[in-house]
């Protein structure tokens, strides 16, 4: 059924009339919903003239003086009329159509938001006395559900209407049916306002029932709306295409069903042919199943809690007696199934919806049904606006898109250029057999397993997820598959569709992936075993002095890398590539950080989506890129007034935020900010003068001060300063304007500071100098670090391995144990003094840190080691200790302070005649002997 809407402004002539039938005829209507008739009687309407294959009938309610007005006409043959019935802004009919109840609504809102109010809720009354109904509620509802509806000089827009009216769209349980052709439906008489006033409001099954596929909006002629009618039409668009949901992976059954489906598939011919064909029985097999298993989901969920709580019931009757086993058991695997049913049914519902509300806690399936039905409402294509006019139909809109592409790919020059005669750089022969080397099959599952599971990137469906799934079972295959491509150089048409994908996305994957390696590299074993993270990731790339490992932030790298182009974009304006971005992406290219809608976007290349991504990317809520760009100020005429830094250190945007909210061009240039007259500059910066009062206009005197003895110069050059570089832009400066940016991370108090330099500088291992650091951040695996991070469990699991009786932190392990003070007693006697005189006074419990240890060492060695000596000896005793613990508590070793102390001298002896290269005076007796007279005072 076809239904028409016309807010026709008067009918009382015959040009009105004219323009009626027109509109009935264009849309084939079979039901006309007519506004604003301005008629007190059918007499003067001349109904049976609408259709000319058809007697017609009618309802009205007529106008009131010379406004108002409904009528709605529709053809005798098209159904039974039940009823009609009318209220304030409506007039309905109940009639019954091929065994529904169908309530027809025409709709002409008064502009009185209370009369609105007072429509809708007398309307969603009326439909709560028959809620199996289908209705169709059509016409001018004088009012919007979005901003976007609305455009011009009455872009009034009511937010709290606009709610109002979407709450009574949701109350009467219907669906705004999208218009095809044309944004709007009003337009005033000089088109500088538009609104789309008319609508059509469906219950969802008309969609179907019908064959919706949106409204068209007719050409406006008589009045100042534009009539619209339903485009319905059932058509068949061909088989669907096979879809593989995720959902399947989590039933017990998918697995075997596809091994039993993969191995009794038996061809022959090319491994391409084969594998092509192991595809289809496999989407045959499991498009039946879908149907079997998940084609009732939410029966299943039904049954399934049914099931659970009549065995509730029968517990509740054994309760007395005690449960029975078998009752117990089956209760379990009932209450089981309930949690396997429902979380099929969500992650089915979650992918056909594209939507992550079940993630966020609402498995409402009647909300995923609407967002799938609504998205397939959207992407619907009922009609194609051509230079032939509107194409309708199944076959028109095929062949117009085929023709469309065909002469996109099709290239008519015939003659190419040629290469000859040119030289080109050669790989050398290792790289050219490592490109050329077979695939193997560890490289094919690597590509497989880096690749997105949920991702397909040809249309048969198949997502790589499911080679993860099924690799025992068709790694065979796809290994053949490729290896045949190897040797053959070509992809037989037969797996032109194939769900193969061996490459990756790269950027982003890059980066993290040499991130990944970095930290495997710094906490793991080389051998892919994760590790745990003992310093954040932001704190290692810290400079050395500043408590880091001073290792390079890769991404901060790649950005400094890219924005050497944004600055090149900036200067470079002669250059051919610069004016090959002007000839395909426009002449308004100014600001790299302009804001841009996602599908303006999309339009752009890779490479300089890239560019406008990294130098507009904010870092810690600033532009970071423009914000290191100042600007010495010549003739204006590249400079933007608000948004680059030429008058001090910042933007106008950034000092006079409330007045670049209202000025009405954010993007000028300095030059086009004024003019010169009477000899002089004038500023004219486009700021409603009528804004300005309050605060506005402190700010605006404030700036005006600034720019009083500003001037452009008329012979001067603008000029753009790097940050920090007089020089120009370099890599090297981008980053550390990056490092700079990102640099709020504080690693520790400035004694902390100090000795990590001086450890840096000490001459020992690098091994142990990371000990060190590690130790100092308090980064090392002691017993009670791992407790708090629930590697062990039990507070008894914490205890010291040493004397078993405090728990094992820095302080304890290092210092105050008893076991470990012999130790340091040892050392202490080297340089003349008593260590127990020292701990007495000492506020020794206030020691926890590995901080606090090096701060009581540093105390109470000072006068008796050289500074730079200190951080050789420290990290000496220390790591000997750590050593000593570990052999302790991994290989079962005893606990020995002698051989401790020949260890601590050993190594001590290796570090000093190695890393010193032979430039020292002493022997090695001489060191055993005693050790201060090498690194005392």
């Amino acid at each position: 059924m076809i239904i028409a809407s016309y807010n026709i402004r008067g009918c009382g002539c015959n040009a009105k009339l004219h323009s009626l039938r027109k509109v009935v005829g264009d849309s084939k209507a079979d039901v006309c919903f007519i506004q604003e008739t301005k008629i007190h009687a059918i007499d003067n309407f001349p109904v049976d003239s609408v259709w000319s294959d058809s007697l017609a009938d009618w309802s009205s309610k007529w106008a009131v003086g010379r406004s108002g007005g409904i009528l709605t006409l529709w053809k005798k043959k098209s159904f039974i009329l039940v009823s009609s019935f009318v209220g304030e802004g409506f007039l309905g009919i109940h009639v019954l159509w091929s065994g529904f109840n169908l309530f027809l609504v025409n709709v002409y809102s008064s502009c009185f938001i209370e009369k609105k109010r007072a429509f809708w809720g007398r309307l969603v009354e009326f439909k709560a006395k028959f809620p199996d109904g289908l209705w169709c509620v059509g016409g001018d509802f004088n009012t919007v559900r979005v901003k976007v509806e609305r455009k011009g000089i009455s872009n009034n827009f009511n937010l709290k209407e606009a709610e109002d009216f979407e709450d009574f769209i949701r109350s009467m349980d219907l669906v705004d049916v999208p218009l095809i052709n044309k944004k709007f439906t009003w337009f005033n008489l000089d088109g500088s306002a538009c609104s789309r006033l008319d609508r059509f409001l469906i219950s969802e099954k008309l969609f179907d029932l019908w064959g919706v596929g949106g409204i068209v909006v007719g050409d406006r002629s008589i009045s100042d709306h534009c009539p619209i009618w339903l485009n319905c039409k059932i058509v068949d668009w061909g088989p669907k295409p096979f879809k593989f949901f995720k959902g399947w992976c989590e039933h017990d059954e998918f697995t075997p069903l596809v091994r039993d489906v993969w191995k009794n598939t038996f061809r022959g011919g090319k491994a391409s042919y084969i594998l092509k064909e192991k595809l289809l029985a496999v989407k045959i097999k499991l498009k039946s199943w879908n149907k079997e298993v998940f084609g009732m989901l939410d029966l299943n969920v039904d049954k399934a809690v049914g099931e659970l709580n009549s065995l509730d019931l029968m517990v509740a009757d054994l309760a007395e007696d005690g449960l029975v086993d078998s009752v117990r058991r089956n209760r379990e695997v009932a209450s089981k199934e309930v949690w396997d049913t429902m979380f099929l049914r969500d992650n089915f519902l979650r992918q056909k919806a594209r939507c992550n509300w079940i993630r966020l806690g609402d498995t409402n399936s009647k909300f995923f049904h609407s967002v799938m039905k609504g998205r397939f409402r959207r992407n619907n294509i009922a009609s194609l606006i051509t230079p032939r006019g509107r194409l309708e139909g199944v076959e028109d809109i095929k062949s117009e898109i085929f023709n469309h592409f065909k002469s996109r790919f099709t290239e008519p020059m015939e003659n190419r250029p040629t290469l000859d005669g040119l030289n080109f750089n050669v790989l050398s022969v290792e790289d050219r057999d490592l490109l050329e080397a077979p695939f193997q099959v560890d490289e094919i599952k690597e590509i497989v397993w880096l690749s997105d599971c949920d991702k397909s990137p040809g249309p048969d469906g198949f997502p790589l997820g499911f080679l993860k799934k099924c690799w025992n079972f068709v790694k065979d295959d796809v290994v053949n598959f490729v290896q045949e491509f190897y040797v053959r150089g070509v992809l037989p048409r037969s797996a032109t569709a194939s769900f193969l994908a061996l490459i990756p996305k790269a950027p982003k994957c890059v980066l993290e992936e040499i991130i990944k390696i970095q930290r495997n590299f710094l906490w793991g074993d080389g051998g892919g075993s994760r590790k745990m993270c003992w310093v954040s990731w932001d704190k290692i790339c810290l400079r050395t002095e500043e408590g880091g490992l001073g290792v390079k932030n890769v991404e901060w790298f790649n950005l400094a890398l890219m924005s050497k182009w944004g600055w090149r974009f900036l200067n470079d304006k002669h250059a051919i590539w610069f004016k090959l971005l002007q000839f395909r992406y426009g002449s308004g290219l100014q600001s790299l950080g302009d804001v841009v809608s996602k599908s303006t976007l999309s339009n752009y290349s890779l490479w300089w989506r890239d560019i406008r991504l990294v130098c507009g990317t904010p870092l810690r809520g600033h532009d970071w890129f423009g914000d290191s760009i100042s600007c010495k100020l010549g003739r204006g005429n590249s400079i933007l007034f608000w948004k680059h830094c030429w008058l001090g250190n910042s933007s106008l945007k950034l000092l006079f935020p409330r007045l670049f909210e209202v000025c009405s061009f954010p993007n000028a240039l300095v030059i086009n900010c004024g003019l010169w007259e009477n000899g002089g500059w004038s500023w004219k910066v486009g700021v409603d003068s009528t804004l300005l009062v309050g605060e506005l206009l402190e700010d605006w005197k404030e700036l005006i001060e600034i720019l009083k003895d500003v001037k452009p110069c008329t012979n001067g050059v603008d000029k753009l300063i790097w940050w920090r570089d007089v020089g120009g832009f370099s890599v090297r400066n981008a980053f550390k304007r990056l490092y700079t940016l990102n640099l709020a991370i504080s690693n520790g108090s400035d004694f902390r500071f100090c000795e990590l330099k001086r450890l840096w500088k000490a001459t020992i291992p690098w091994k142990v100098k990371l000990f060190g650091w590690r130790w100092i951040l308090g980064a090392l695996p002691t017993r009670k670090e791992l407790w708090h991070r629930g590697v062990i469990l039990g507070v008894e699991a914490s205890l010291c391995p040493l004397c078993d009786l405090e728990e094992e932190f820095v302080g304890h392990l290092f210092l105050k144990c008893g076991k470990v003070k012999f130790i340091w007693k040892e050392v202490f006697s080297w340089f003349g003094l008593d260590f127990d005189v020292l701990l007495r006074s000492s506020d020794i419990d206030t020691i926890v840190t590995g901080e606090d240890v090096l701060l009581f060492l540093l105390n109470s060695l000072d006068g008796r080691v050289k500074s730079y000596f200190f951080a050789f000896i420290w990290p000496l005793v220390c790591w000997s200790i750590w050593n000593a613990r570990n052999s302790l508590v991994f290989e079962h070793s005893n606990w020995n302070v002698v051989e401790i102390l020949l260890l601590i001298k050993s190594i001590g002896w290796d570090w000093i005649s190695i890393l010193s290269k032979g430039n020292i005076d002493i022997t090695r007796d001489l060191w055993f002997a005693n050790p201060a007279n090498c690194i005392g005072l």
